[in-house]
């Protein structure tokens, strides 16, 4: 952009030098117009430069954001996921109707967790350090898993979710945390 901007000031400052000393016979006259055109184009292409300062302030300060909310989000959730886990360690403390609310608290938090994993994500994607772990798997197998996932909430909202597929799809070369990202987005 510099480079760019250097070659455009130069360019218009020996353009208008050569306008000017065409139009006009005293050097005086020619020296303050290229001297206007300068200053002018100097002005344009510091508030260029101020104006991509500020973009990448603003790029810089998401980023920090989002490993901030991140951090903090982590920490009660995994705190959350401890206790349940130790709540239903115990079978004394984890009567069948509790323990499944449990299951179903524990698993939701697990969620909330690969969101924030995926801020993250969001955030190696716009440094450009985004890395796809690809593995053979099923796609019909990863579909059915994320429908047995949100079958209790899909059943709370009085919703049926159906897959209509062929019995036998080949294998898929994937990664299956962005697949799964994608089939539940579905």
């Amino acid at each position: 952009l510099f480079v760019v901007m250097g070659f455009v000031m130069v360019g218009a400052i020996m353009a208008t030098d050569y306008v000017s000393q065409r139009y006009t016979d005293q050097p005086e006259v020619s020296a303050l117009v290229v001297l206007g055109v300068a200053t002018v184009l100097f002005v344009i292409s510091h508030i260029i430069v101020q104006s991509f300062e500020r973009v990448a302030q603003a790029a810089r300060a998401q980023a920090e954001f989002i490993a901030i909310v991140s951090h903090q989000l982590r920490s009660p959730l995994t705190a959350i996921q401890w206790f349940i886990e130790s709540l239903q360690a115990d079978p004394k403390n984890c009567p069948p109707p509790f323990c499944e609310n449990l299951s179903v608290i524990h698993e939701h938090s697990e969620r909330m967790m690969k969101l924030v994993n995926e801020l993250l994500e969001i955030n190696r994607i716009e440094d450009g350090r985004f890395v796809l772990r690809l593995t053979p798997g099923s796609l019909l197998e990863l579909t059915r898993q994320s429908i047995r996932d949100c079958a209790y909430v899909a059943s709370q909202m009085q919703v049926r979710i159906e897959l209509t597929a062929p019995a036998v799809i080949p294998q898929s070369l994937f990664d299956t945390s962005r697949m799964r990202w994608v089939v539940e987005n579905l």
